[in-house]
């Protein structure tokens, strides 16, 4: 009998340590996440609050309603938890990615002209249209390719949707080929996403939109800023 009560207080004694040790990281992991927001974007973590109970405290037949609602509420925050976990390591991979196509844009000497940045929806990959097309263009330079290839390369380890936006600036263009910017851009954002699935990207992660000069980032009042508006953006979609 000592024997089996020695062995029935160590195992409860086991047992409150797994329950103690298990609420103590998800409250340190929660503080954990909280640290990370603004570093990869918001998590948007939810609101956590902690109440001690007291054993004299009268318990109305509602508290058992309460129970219950609470358990939903604390189901609804795990699963919260858990798609932030996701999307916080889906961001740390992209980061990978982003810093080897900063690197690699570095070492061909246009890191000045190619940029990249997160965003709410996962991350964004400028070109210039002058480092992709000649003037008036949507046939994309033999010089690009090199760029694009690597490009290719890293986007094919993830599985995430990616829109190609065609820009221009707010100079009009009218011939045979282009009627107006919006055709212009639209061509080159195809074109983008034509030598894309050439290199090994699937087609159905891939999507070619033209906005011609209505979303401008710069003013078109500068040469500068007509400049830096003319421009084809790869987005990285997580959500898709």
């Amino acid at each position: 009998m000592v024997t089996y009560g020695d062995l029935m207080s160590l195992l409860l004694t086991f047992f409150v340590l797994i329950v103690s040790f298990s609420s103590i990281q998800e409250v340190e992991f929660a503080k954990a996440m909280g640290s990370l927001k603004g570093a990869l974007g918001s998590l948007n973590l939810p609101k956590t609050e902690l109440k001690l109970l007291r054993r004299d405290e009268p318990r109305p037949l509602s508290t058992f309603f309460r129970f219950v609602r609470k358990a939903e509420i604390t189901s609804r925050t795990e699963q919260k938890l858990q798609y932030d976990v996701k999307e916080y390591n889906q961001r740390v991979e992209l980061l990978d990615y982003v810093e080897e196509i900063t690197t690699y844009a570095q070492k061909m000497g246009i890191s000045d002209r190619v940029t990249t940045d997160f965003t709410e929806e996962g991350f964004l990959i400028s070109m210039p249209s002058e480092f992709l097309f000649e003037s008036g263009s949507a046939e994309v330079k033999t010089e690009a390719y090199p760029f694009l290839r690597k490009v290719s390369a890293l986007l094919k380890r993830i599985d995430y949707a990616i829109q190609v936006e065609g820009h221009t600036d707010d100079r009009s263009i009218s011939n045979e080929k282009f009627p107006s910017n919006w055709e212009l851009s639209a061509s080159r954002a195809v074109a983008v996403v034509k030598l894309l699935t050439r290199m090994g990207i699937p087609p159905e992660r891939l999507s070619a939109v033209g906005y011609g000069e209505f979303q401008p980032k710069f003013s078109n009042e500068t040469e500068e800023g007509r400049q830096k508006n003319r421009r084809v953006e790869m987005k990285i979609d997580l959500s898709r």
